[in-house]
């Protein structure tokens, strides 16, 4: 789980050069905020963060989840879930994938602290949070490393290329390579030691 802290009037919330040029649809006005505990949900289109790149595509709405305090002083704190389904090709056989996702984060803004800290301060002009690069952020260190479509999914034939799924490969066994013949006379020997 990541913690962001935000602060400072001056800057604009939220690393924009990560995020495509697309409209963000995840913007929370900070003068909307009651005083003390709310939460927020809502769904967007699977497409608003960008995340269908390289061969990932998103096939669900994302889904959000926010729940959001803010104290006397204004400081807004905001406890954010995002899930949605992406599809991409498997590992093993390239046939379309489909995995569940789900980030979270947590952000402090504090619109009158002045103070300097390692964490970038970003507030939008408009008075408003723009979470679009953080949710994409907490989505994208979610999706799969190695995608599968089916946890025992048997690949493809590496000499002809058959989806051993779906078929049968009918190529003779590969030929064992001549430098690990001796390994095959051990083995040997140790099944004729055992009966």
């Amino acid at each position: 789980m990541l913690l962001q802290y935000r602060s400072g009037p001056s800057a604009r919330f939220g690393n924009q050069s990560t995020l495509p040029n697309l409209e963000s649809e995840f913007r929370i006005r900070i003068e909307d905020l009651p005083p003390g505990r709310s939460s927020r949900q809502w769904s967007a289109r699977g497409e608003s963060l960008g995340l269908s790149t390289d061969g990932v595509r998103v096939v669900s709405p994302i889904d959000v989840a926010i729940d959001i305090e803010v104290d006397m002083h204004r400081c807004v704190r905001l406890a954010v879930r995002a899930t949605t389904v992406v599809e991409s090709p498997c590992a093993r056989c390239l046939e379309p994938a489909q995995d569940s996702i789900q980030g979270a984060t947590q952000l402090v803004f504090d619109p009158s602290s002045d103070a300097v800290s390692d964490n970038p301060v970003w507030v939008a002009d408009t008075g408003e949070l723009d979470l679009g690069a953080d949710l994409r952020e907490i989505l994208l260190i979610e999706l799969p490393v190695k995608p599968l479509c089916e946890s025992d999914c048997s690949g493809l034939c590496e000499n002809c290329g058959a989806n051993l799924n779906r078929e049968r490969c009918t190529c003779p066994a590969a030929p064992v390579d001549p430098r690990w013949s001796a390994l095959r006379s051990l083995t040997k020997t140790e099944e004729e030691g055992l009966q």
